[in-house]
């Protein structure tokens, strides 16, 4: 070096990496950087410490007291339930009045049942005062039902003229006899005409025991007519137990008296003045089912039934009630207006 002087070159000093313990694993080529330690020194945070909060403990229940004011509660519920027991009887009642208030809406129908030529045509024209059924001593004149009805009283009759009851093979005749059994058979009233010069007929008697729910009150005409024995007559009341009314719808002797028979036949039957009637047939099948519904309540109250089908019927229940009240309008109502009645765009 020039000067003779001798330049110190400053090597600087190569750390070498601290020996890591072998785990058994070859080093590969990508293992050749080597990241340092953690040391005690880190600028990591200190870990939160988590602070639990305790469970709360539930306390025990306190012995059930009861009260006066829940004695009253529990009372007031059980009269209910007792109140709920009479509500099936009470539906019952106003689905059965469908009859009576149909009758009284429409008048009372009144079947004119007896074999044929017996007076059954003059009776008709007798009691509603006009020639509506045309009288002959053909037998077999009457082949279809001649309807009209007549106040008598406060109430109002609806007067069924039928075919005479007889073997025939007339084919449109055993067609009107058949309507007469019919008639018969829906009656609230039946006067079974008997002609008073002969015996009463079996087979209008018989017809006339088919119809056990309807009023019968056997009618002997003609008695302006020499009479046959009328122990037979007699006899037949009593089987049938049914008041004996002689008359003649020739001269109009004794109708007044068949009139207070009829009037008496639906007396019979209880004061419907202040009780309530369903005139409407569609209530009278709501009222029915809600019936049902609550007798079906009842039994699943009665026999532990579950909570959710006693639900349904409660829920069934108050639908029926609410088509009575007209609450709801259901497509099946609908679809009765349209049918019954025209109703235009």
């Amino acid at each position: 070096m020039p000067n003779g002087r001798t330049r110190r070159i400053h090597t600087p000093r190569i750390q070498q990496p601290t020996p890591q313990p072998h785990t058994g694993r070859s080093r590969s080529r990508h293992d050749s950087i080597i990241k340092p330690r953690r040391t005690p020194h880190s600028n990591k945070p200190p870990a939160r410490k988590l602070h639990t909060t305790p469970e709360p403990t539930t306390p025990k229940p306190a012995p059930t007291r009861i009260t006066n004011r829940t004695r009253t509660r529990l009372l007031r519920r059980r009269s209910r339930i007792r109140i709920t027991t009479t509500t099936t009887p009470a539906l019952q009642h106003l689905s059965d009045s469908y009859r009576t208030g149909a009758a009284i809406k429409q008048g009372i129908p009144v079947a004119i049942i007896g074999a044929t030529n017996a007076g059954k045509s003059s009776l008709l024209n007798t009691l509603v005062g006009d020639q509506r059924a045309i009288v002959s001593d053909i037998h077999g004149t009457t082949r279809d039902i001649v309807e009209d009805s007549a106040e008598i009283g406060d109430y109002l009759f609806r007067f069924l003229d039928t075919a005479g009851l007889r073997h025939t093979t007339d084919t449109i005749e055993q067609i009107g006899i058949e309507r007469s059994r019919q008639a018969a058979h829906s009656a609230r009233i039946i006067l079974l005409v008997a002609d008073a010069t002969t015996s009463p007929d079996p087979q209008a008697i018989d017809t006339t025991r088919n119809s056990p729910d309807a009023h019968i009150i056997l009618v002997a005409n003609k008695t302006d007519l020499p009479l046959a024995d009328t122990t037979t007559l007699l006899h037949t009341a009593r089987e049938l137990s049914a008041p004996l009314v002689s008359i003649s719808a020739a001269t109009g002797a004794g109708i007044d008296n068949l009139r207070q028979a009829l009037v008496s036949a639906i007396e019979s039957e209880g004061d419907t003045g202040s009780e309530l009637l369903v005139t409407n047939a569609r209530q009278a099948q709501a009222l029915q089912r809600a019936a049902d519904s609550t007798a079906r309540v009842i039994s699943g109250l009665e026999t532990g039934l579950s909570g959710d089908f006693i639900a349904q019927d409660l829920r069934q229940t108050m639908h029926y009630l609410s088509e009575v009240s007209g609450e709801i309008t259901t497509p099946d109502i609908l679809q009765n207006i349209f049918t019954r009645f025209c109703i235009g765009k």
